[in-house]
């Protein structure tokens, strides 16, 4: 896998945190893609985006970082996110 083809899912309610993390991240040639919220994250997951690492806000609005890992533990067998990284912040 090249640095390029790694895809990392960015959760969070800020956008200055987004944009601190994308400008970060750019410099590796990473593909961002950002959600303001756990909703949004969970969407583009159940749409089948695959995420090689999803860094997830633990202190949003409405659901926290933890509700959407659990969440998507509770939809995906361990077996189907064997590839997939979740980091809480």
């Amino acid at each position: 896998m090249t640095v390029s083809e790694f895809k990392i899912l960015v959760v969070d309610d800020e956008p200055v945190n987004h944009q601190v993390l994308a400008n970060y991240l750019s410099t590796g040639n990473y593909g961002v893609t950002q959600a303001l919220n756990g909703r949004d994250a969970l969407r583009l997951i159940e749409t089948g985006n695959k995420f090689d690492l999803v860094l997830l806000d633990i202190m949003m609005p409405r659901m926290s970082g933890y509700e959407v890992f659990r969440k998507i533990r509770e939809k995906y067998l361990p077996s189907e996110l064997t590839d997939q990284i979740f980091k809480l912040f």
